[in-house]
């Protein structure tokens, strides 16, 4: 428990040292949501908002949102990839596990983006709602459902099944 507890820690360190170096705030995380605006502009354009998507600004005659840090999902997937590869498990199954794991939660985040998009343009009025308490909520809710379900996945046996002819 204390080697996972110290090799968490550690991971969690590396992770903030890296998202607050000038390099990555300037040159990495800059794209990263452009990314994330760019999929989700494309969502709604899908939807029939057309919406322009420019850095991290979504943006319509309806409505605009900047899509900022704690607002790209990095934290919760760096805590899962964190609690994942500090695990006592095969490492093959911690790295399917992490990628995985960062899949949905990038998903999930562009469906967050998109809904609160939606959300400002038909009702305005709950947009801080759903973007504070809301949201916030089940991010936190599904990255520990997904650490239960990591911790189970990893000890899973595979079944082995012998044909007898």
């Amino acid at each position: 428990m204390l080697l996972f507890g110290l090799a968490f820690l550690g991971l969690m360190i590396l992770f903030y040292a890296i998202i607050y170096a000038s390099f990555f705030r300037n040159h990495i995380h800059p794209h990263l949501l452009s990314v994330n605006s760019g999929i989700a502009s494309f969502i709604l354009n899908l939807f029939g908002q057309q919406t322009e998507s420019m850095g991290s600004v979504i943006s319509s005659k309806a409505f605009s949102i900047d899509i900022k840090q704690g607002c790209d999902a990095f934290e919760p997937m760096a805590l899962l990839a964190a609690i994942a590869l500090a695990y006592p498990a095969a490492f093959f199954k911690k790295v399917q596990g992490v990628f995985m794991a960062i899949a949905l939660l990038f998903s999930l985040n562009i469906v967050r983006i998109v809904s609160l998009f939606l959300t400002g343009v038909y009702f305005e009025n709950i947009f801080d709602l759903m973007h504070i308490d809301v949201w916030q909520f089940l991010f936190m809710l599904v990255a520990i459902l997904l650490c239960f379900w990591f911790i189970r996945w990893t000890k899973q046996i595979p079944k082995i099944q012998l044909n007898h002819a």
